[in-house]
């Protein structure tokens, strides 16, 4: 991406997704405007995510039965984990998921396992901030 002002252009030739966090906004694009510019590609498979949703690209990415039929195979969860904390207390450490990310995880998934006749669905989640419980 180039500085403020600058167009912003990217190519790949295969299909592609992204998981937003942590990166420093206010030096270049926003993230509506990298997500717009991602969403004009045939081949990225994300997208920004439900408006009442905080943060920008919190989707789920099914992975379909390799036999070509609609069977969800696994579940891809990207969620932005945000860049810095915007609490007082935890002012200058990273962010972290809100309760209503939390909440949506939880219906996704609730809603994949109903369709899968009650059992869950496996599943990855890709996110850019380490959770704080798996600090070393």
């Amino acid at each position: 991406m180039g500085q403020r002002g600058e167009r912003c252009t990217y190519s790949t030739d295969h299909t592609h997704s992204v998981a937003d966090g942590s990166v420093q906004w206010s030096r270049q694009a926003t993230r509506d405007t990298v997500f717009t510019i991602l969403e004009k590609s045939p081949l990225f498979l994300g997208e920004k995510g439900p408006a009442e949703l905080q943060g920008m690209g919190n989707y789920v990415l099914p992975v379909l039965a390799s036999d070509g039929s609609d069977k969800v195979n696994g579940l891809l969860y990207c969620m932005d984990s945000y860049d810095y904390a915007d609490n007082s207390v935890f002012a200058g450490e990273y962010g972290w998921f809100s309760f209503e990310q939390i909440q949506w995880y939880r219906e996704q998934s609730k809603a994949y396992a109903k369709a899968n006749g009650g059992k869950p669905v496996p599943a990855f989640a890709f996110f850019h901030i380490p959770l704080p419980e798996y600090a070393g």
